[in-house]
């Protein structure tokens, strides 16, 4: 007997999946996840260094205001103490000064007379000279002190201009042989040189004079002239 083996038939399949296609599909939308991963970091990445940046000025700033602020608070607390110091030494002179300010009023009504007696020296011409010179204050110790009385009445007293009177008289001696020039015309220029005087009109209005005698002086004709300085200045 012939064994004849005979072999099976292959195996044809009825049907067949294909996921290639899907497969590929899952890649692609990886590569895609993977470029907007990419994208979003890359932003992510620029915002923080941006950040970064920013508050890295902001802190450098503020260090900058505290270093300001720290030297300023410094400063104030320098000026305090001098301006302490500066209380301490006025309240000081306060104190010394206090026993003084009686004689304020004194000193501002009185009169320099020998500023007013070196202008007019050096305002006479040669062949000129003082003869005479006679001051007057006014009343400088009137009123230093108030006294208690009436309240009505003493406003009405500081409504009221009070002025205090005062004058200097003076008598020029003049030498014709050693003057200078004309006697009318060296008084008009001396009497228009004191008048510009500073000195010799401080607390005056004006100068004048008054009238002119002929004398003798050591047997000499002299020529004397008569002066007088006036004003008149409210009550301080």
């Amino acid at each position: 007997m012939n064994d004849n083996h005979s072999e099976a038939p292959a195996y044809l399949p009825l049907f067949e999946i294909n996921l290639i296609k899907e497969y590929a599909e899952r890649l692609r939308r990886r590569k895609r996840m993977a470029r907007v991963g990419v994208a979003v970091a890359t932003i992510i990445f620029i915002i923080s260094a941006v950040f970064i940046f920013w508050a890295g000025k902001s802190l450098k700033g503020i260090q900058a205001m505290r270093k300001r602020i720290d030297f300023l608070g410094q400063d104030i607390a320098e000026s305090e103490a001098l301006y302490k110091k500066l209380d301490d030494v006025r309240t000081e002179t306060a104190n010394k000064t206090a026993e003084f300010n009686c004689l304020l009023p004194l000193s501002q009504r009185r009169v320099a007379w020998a500023s007013k007696l070196a202008a007019l020296g050096n305002a006479l011409p040669d062949g000129m000279s003082i003869n005479k010179i006679e001051g007057e204050s006014g009343d400088l110790f009137n009123k230093l002190y108030d006294e208690p009385g009436d309240k009505k009445k003493e406003e009405k007293k500081k409504e009221e201009k009070v002025l205090i009177q005062r004058s200097l008289s003076f008598t020029l001696i003049y030498l014709p042989q050693g003057g200078g020039g004309d006697p009318s015309r060296l008084l008009l220029d001396l009497l228009e040189e004191l008048r510009s005087s500073e000195a010799f009109m401080n607390k005056m209005d004006d100068v004048q004079f008054e009238g002119t005698k002929s004398s003798k002086w050591d047997k000499e004709p002299v020529i004397l002239y008569e002066g007088t300085l006036t004003g008149a200045t409210e009550e301080p």
